[in-house]
């Protein structure tokens, strides 16, 4: 029957996971990714070879949506989120521009108080402050160039943390640390 798989090879994590944040079913406590399938262990093989060379603490998921076929390396541990919150954040500011509360085209001003911690192509945007900027722009500096500065720009925009980990909720992620400020990655 279509969406029947055995038992053996599902994977069914006791508590929310690295593999649930990647499937996007955080929280509902529904994942069930399929792995144990030949055509996966060269895949699952390469992964676990990449991860021991890489050393430290490393999670991998990779899922074909579609299908619910996939591998996990370290899937089961929490990581640090670092720039996949943005995402999230970027759904929340459209959610607030599509009720009304925020625009695309409203202005926001970057002042030298906002500098944080980023990657030095990313600072270099920032190097005349105080700049002003529309929130399209913000959103196109934080999810293109996963600029530090327009995320946290955006997080005051939507309502501070407390807003962006309702949004995340709402998208069935559980937050575990998302008060952090942007330069101290969240984790899920």
């Amino acid at each position: 029957a279509l969406g029947c798989k055995p038992a053996a090879e599902r994977v069914q994590p006791a508590q929310q996971s690295a593999s649930a944040v990647a499937s996007g079913v955080a929280g509902k406590g529904a994942l069930s990714i399929v792995v144990g399938l030949p055509a996966l262990k060269p895949l699952q093989l390469r992964l676990s070879e990449l991860a021991a060379q890489a050393g430290g603490q490393v999670g991998i998921v990779v899922l074909h949506v579609e299908s619910g076929r996939g591998v996990a390396v370290g899937g089961d541990q929490w990581l640090p989120l670092q720039s996949v919150y943005k995402l999230p954040l970027a759904v929340a500011v459209a959610k607030k521009v599509q009720a009304g509360r925020v625009s695309w085209e409203q202005k926001v001003t970057v002042t030298e108080a906002d500098r944080i911690p980023g990657a030095l192509v990313n600072q270099e945007q920032w190097k005349a402050l105080p700049r002003v900027v529309q929130v399209r722009e913000l959103l196109e500096y934080s999810l293109v160039n996963s600029d530090n500065i327009a995320s946290e720009k955006l997080v005051g925009l939507i309502g501070g943390r407390a807003a962006l980990v309702a949004q995340m909720r709402g998208l069935g992620f559980e937050e575990r640390e998302l008060e952090k400020p942007v330069g101290q990655a969240p984790r899920l």
